[in-house]
């Protein structure tokens, strides 16, 4: 197992690497290159933050990164960066958790590489701002699972909003419940108060920032938004910027009315890959049903799970009132694999209990295994389309009812 445990880090950052050249498609999309045009030079405005790290590094660095392929060589080295995190998230896993459950771990660990990483690779999530709000997230875990310089995660919910105002509702959820498992779980009054701080604190950064993005940062004028086009040209393959992004961030033109039609296609796509996942809903419900019914029995407060299980209901306004459904079905499952890691490396006896109880139903239903292999064929997450299967299925439905899209723009 030593043996396993010292070489599992290069095995996963080789099986990253490879999922990375297979999905990766060798193109930023204008979404993205345009995203970084934006900078707080014209203002503390919405999403600034990565173009102006751009935007400093081009300043630093004795290269021009005003143009595309430096665009497209700062994608690659911030995905593969990214993998550096995903180890190093790993290793930090991996030696805090019990031995007896490192292969569940590692097989966890795997899965999560694989549904990141391809998500990440490609398409329009390739340098889309996703990766770097689950980054921040990723890293506060780390400083909550080793309780070291746990302070940091209140810079972090600052910097996770300065990415995207969606961060609060996408990823923010990491660290607000890992914070309450912390506090609950404290051993004195002294951690209790500490942790206590750490959430109010970073609720209200996080929050004030969201209102503040939303209300008052966009319509810099007609100025800014030449300025902001021109750097967008020469940042956008073949001078092709995204006019609907800065549209919206630069003049504040509410774009809602544009996304009817994409609207109908999450209405169709999201009831079929629901029923497509049932085999790992059923073992979700087993696992979370286990966890309440131990908890209990141990006379534990069940509020610490409760708060796990409704981590991902942050993302319910996205649900109901945004598209890109892709995008908010990776955000509930990283969720879930970053909070249930943790919970393996801080050693919760619960958690513990019920994934062990799940693996051995796995392991005498030996045909379970196969689930290991299934979410393949539903990866990677894509934007408004979840992926390339549900397009597929979106498009076959449609063909064998006619009229589909009227009656669901009707429901």
């Amino acid at each position: 197992m030593n043996k396993v445990k010292k070489i599992y880090p290069a095995v996963l950052s080789l099986f990253g690497l490879i999922v990375f050249l297979t999905c990766c498609q060798w193109r930023v999309r204008s979404y993205n290159t345009t995203m970084l045009a934006l900078d707080y030079k014209n203002g503390f405005t919405s999403r600034a933050l990565l173009g102006t790290i751009y935007h400093i590094l081009n300043a630093i660095l004795p290269w021009d990164l005003m143009n595309y392929n430096a665009v497209f060589v700062f994608s690659i080295v911030v995905t593969l960066l990214f993998l550096v995190l995903i180890v190093v998230f790993a290793v930090t896993c991996l030696k805090r958790s019990d031995e007896q459950l490192r292969d569940v771990v590692m097989i966890i660990l795997l899965l999560f590489t694989a549904v990141s990483m391809s998500t990440f690779s490609g398409g329009y999530n390739f340098l889309r701002v996703d990766i770097f709000m689950l980054a921040v997230s990723m890293i506060g875990a780390v400083c909550l699972i080793t309780e070291k310089y746990t302070w940091l995660v209140i810079p972090f919910s600052a910097i996770g909003v300065m990415f995207h105002q969606g961060y609060v509702f996408m990823y923010f959820n990491i660290i607000l419940v890992l914070l309450i498992i912390r506090f609950i779980d404290a051993k004195n009054s002294r951690d209790k108060i500490r942790y206590g701080v750490y959430f109010a604190a970073s609720f209200v950064v996080g929050s004030l920032l969201f209102l503040y993005f939303e209300l008052f940062s966009r319509n810099s004028g007609q100025a800014v938004y030449e300025k902001v086009v021109a750097e967008a040209e020469a940042l956008s393959y073949r001078g092709i910027y995204h006019t609907t992004l800065l549209a919206h961030e630069v003049l504040g033109i509410d774009l809602g009315d544009t996304e009817k039609g994409l609207r109908l296609v999450n209405r169709i796509q999201f009831p079929i890959y629901i029923l497509v996942m049932i085999p790992f809903i059923v073992y979700f419900v087993i696992l979370f049903s286990g966890i309440f019914k131990e908890a209990k029995k141990r006379k534990m407060g069940r509020f610490k799970y409760l708060c796990v299980l409704a981590g991902p209901l942050t993302m319910l306004p996205d649900f109901l009132l945004k598209v890109d459904y892709g995008r908010w079905i990776m955000c509930v499952v990283a969720y879930y694999f970053v909070v249930l890691l943790s919970l393996l490396a801080m050693r919760d006896t619960v958690v513990e209990d019920e994934i062990a109880r799940v693996n051995v139903i796995m392991t005498t239903h030996l045909w379970s295994y196969m689930l290991l292999v299934y979410p393949v064929f539903f990866l990677p997450y894509w934007d408004v389309d979840i992926s390339e299967s549900m397009r597929f299925a979106n498009r076959w439905l449609a063909d064998l009812i006619p009229n589909l899209y009227r009656y669901v723009e009707w429901w």
